[in-house]
């Protein structure tokens, strides 16, 4: 069937949108049927005409235009109105006056059957048609537009939903598809610094250290590679991916680097963007461990506050002066851009440089799996 239905329409099918198009002009023609009976009945209720018969005449009336609707609804698909055809406009100008003509014939022969005036009701079926055609035929041809009218209204708005949901899919999709893509920049970035480490203790002539670095790096690895599955994982699992890769920098550094790790309890199961902590805590290894020669330190902190998850991640500067570009490299760049991807404008990424160390600060919305979105 081409417009006004969307796809998946069927009157005159007998599918679901046929039975409710049907059902709802069902319960508008009877609601106004029994408004013109009451509204007769008391404007003549001198007449002592019998209520019950005369909202079973205007029911079986109105019974004809419910009916109707379905295959009023199918030639409006057949032939719709819009664009403006002049084909269209003939054939529904006929159908107007066939749908008019048929209910003069469909009333007046309830009107002799069941006698809703008594003895003002009329007992010659030829005599009535032509008195109940001539006096109601302009009415019914409004009728049968306004019909064809209601039913372009309903197809535009359903086509109009329907443009709305496929437009929101394609923005998650999008949204999607830049996330992957964001996250697809972090991995080689990623494994590129990992197995400089790891150059860089065999060069050292630390292959015990090398090794577990290599067995360290396949587990990051495998991690890396399954977060293309899912955007999130909880807290718990990014802390441990952290703790693999600063374990990885303290056999590179040895004493040179103290490592600080405190999340309370109950925000191990929030859920988090996937290597989320990785390229943060990397970022703050290199700005602190491996400028200079002195001791560093780094503290990873995670609290639940006012219903979001901070995450806190501080490193030592020890005096050193900061390098250009410094916070905008691909880990914090990237990390925002996925952020603004999952989030929109509901996190807070700040870093602040301070004369002795770094510090970052992240709130998050409070996600768990079994909290849903918002608490």
């Amino acid at each position: 069937m081409t417009w006004p239905w969307p796809r998946g329409a069927d009157p005159l099918g007998w599918g679901p949108r046929t039975r409710a198009l049907l059902a709802g002009a069902l319960l508008f023609w009877s609601a106004f049927a029994v408004f013109v009976a009451i509204h007769t009945y008391l404007s003549m209720l001198s007449h002592g005409h019998s209520l019950v018969r005369l909202i079973l005449y205007q029911w079986v009336s109105c019974l004809f235009w419910a009916l109707s609707t379905p295959a009023i609804a199918a030639l409006a698909g057949r032939f719709p109105l819009v664009p403006w055809r002049g084909r269209s406009v003939l054939v529904h100008a006929a159908a107007g006056a066939a749908f008019a003509s048929a209910f003069a014939a469909w009333s007046i022969t309830m009107n002799v059957l069941l006698q809703p005036y008594d003895v003002r009701s009329p007992t010659d079926l030829a005599s009535g048609f032509v008195a109940t055609f001539s006096a109601h035929f302009p009415l019914e041809v409004l009728v049968y537009a306004g019909i064809v009218g209601a039913v372009h209204a309903l197809a535009f708005h359903e086509r109009s939903r329907e443009r709305a949901l496929r437009a929101a899919e394609l923005e998650r999709a999008l949204s999607e598809a830049k996330h992957e893509a964001l996250a697809a920049q972090l991995h080689p970035h990623f494994l590129f610094n990992t197995l400089h480490t790891v150059s860089s203790l065999i060069r050292a002539q630390q292959h015990a250290a090398a090794i577990r670095t290599l067995a360290g790096l396949s587990d990051l690895l495998r991690y890396a590679l399954d977060a293309s599955r899912s955007p999130e994982a909880e807290l718990r699992e990014e802390l441990e991916v952290a703790r693999r890769y600063l374990a990885i920098q303290e056999l590179r550094f040895g004493d040179r680097l103290s490592v600080r790790i405190d999340a309370e309890a109950e925000t191990l199961p929030a859920r988090v963007p996937r290597l989320l902590l990785q390229p943060l805590v990397e970022n703050a290894v290199r700005h602190g461990a491996t400028r200079g020669d002195a001791p560093a330190w780094l503290t990873l902190e995670a609290r639940r506050v006012n219903g979001s998850l901070r995450i806190g991640i501080a490193n030592s500067a020890n005096g050193v002066p900061p390098a250009e570009g410094e916070g905008r490299g691909i880990g914090l760049a990237g990390t925002r851009a996925r952020l603004e991807q999952l989030y929109g404008d509901a996190f807070r990424l700040d870093i602040r440089r301070l004369p002795d160390r770094f510090e970052l600060a992240l709130d998050l919305p409070w996600r768990t799996r079994a909290e849903g979105p918002h608490e």
